[in-house]
């Protein structure tokens, strides 16, 4: 189900098809994202959501994909279609997502709303804060304290960055 995948232990793996048309601008740039994240954060760091790590390296990404992503996003929060913030942070390394395609969600919204809101903290708030924020999770501080210590106070919630991010994408629900 996956076009490509990386391994970091024993020693760093990227695994992918042969020959597939779009390895040099989507699926390499994207694997060396999760390499060079993981060997930042630290690849065992329990602080660092897998929707974070996801969204990075989707944002490393060439080509039509990302907006592709970004429209099948708008679309699932205006019908209030989207995974709640809480529920996102229960996909993990441990979970396999093939898995947990079959157990509600799919995969492709796991993947559009990681993106979406890791576009949202880099781009709204400026590279550099997000920046700040990937080191307070690298220092393994708790994703709740790393967003209030980069982002302020009302971060600290996770239901404001959820609703600060779907008011950036400026959507009308209809739920």
């Amino acid at each position: 189900w996956s076009n490509a995948a990386t391994r970091y232990e024993p020693e760093k793996v990227i695994q992918a098809y042969v020959g597939y048309p779009t390895f040099l601008t989507v699926e390499l740039p994207h694997e060396i994202a999760h390499l060079v994240f993981r060997e930042y954060v630290g690849p065992d760091n329990g602080k660092v959501p897998l929707w974070l790590d996801e969204g990075v390296a989707l944002l490393h990404e060439e080509g039509a994909r990302t907006s592709l992503l970004e429209t099948f996003m708008r679309k699932k929060i205006a019908s209030g279609e989207w995974i709640r913030l809480t529920d996102l942070l229960k996909v993990s390394e441990g979970t396999e997502l093939a898995a947990w395609k079959s157990q509600g969600p799919s995969v492709s919204l796991f993947y559009a709303e990681a993106y979406s809101l890791v576009k949202f903290l880099a781009s709204s708030y400026g590279e550099r804060r997000f920046v700040e924020f990937l080191r307070r999770l690298k220092q393994e501080e708790s994703l709740e304290e790393a967003l209030e210590g980069t982002y302020g106070r009302p971060f600290r919630d996770l239901s404001h960055l959820e609703r600060e991010w779907q008011r950036s994408l400026d959507i009308q629900r209809s739920a």
